[in-house]
């Protein structure tokens, strides 16, 4: 099951934003990637202390999810932003990046991969997805906002 969660939650992202966004934006790949990666590792910690979800195998308790907190979460927040710095419509980005990867915790839910406990289900899910992607938004906004305040070195 380990390998399954490798890659599907960390290779095949890691390989996408390799060969498409970071020869894009490779500003957007490491400051914001790596960010994400910090607030995935702090969320899924708290699911797994509060027994709010568990991933296969469950014998490795939330170094299950590390694929993910690596990978998937990181690459999707860095599509998000270039997305929104692109076409701008930040809301809607946010949305269609919360609902898709609901989409795809949904997906193991269902094949049995991940368990739900203590009263939480996919209206939380939403939730636990929204917040940070609207966290990963206010902190490229911030990080904007240091470029244009003189923080040079970060830009290209």
């Amino acid at each position: 099951m380990m390998i399954i969660n490798f890659i599907m939650g960390f290779l095949v992202p890691v390989l996408v934003v390799a060969f498409h966004l970071y020869k894009r934006e490779p500003g957007i790949v490491i400051l914001v990637g790596s960010f994400t990666a910090v607030l995935a590792f702090l969320i899924n910690e708290f699911g797994y202390y509060f027994s709010f979800w568990k991933v296969l195998p469950y014998e490795l308790g939330s170094f299950a999810v590390l694929p993910f907190i690596l990978g998937l979460y990181p690459s999707l927040a860095s599509y998000m932003v270039y997305l929104i710095k692109k076409y701008g419509n930040p809301l809607s980005h946010t949305l269609l990046m919360t609902v898709f990867t609901t989409i795809l915790e949904t997906i193991y839910v269902w094949t049995g991969m991940a368990e739900y406990g203590n009263g939480w289900n996919l209206f939380w899910t939403f939730i636990s997805y929204l917040v940070p992607f609207t966290v990963v938004y206010i902190y490229f906004r911030l990080l904007k906002k240091a470029l244009v305040h003189g923080f040079s070195w970060i830009k290209r």
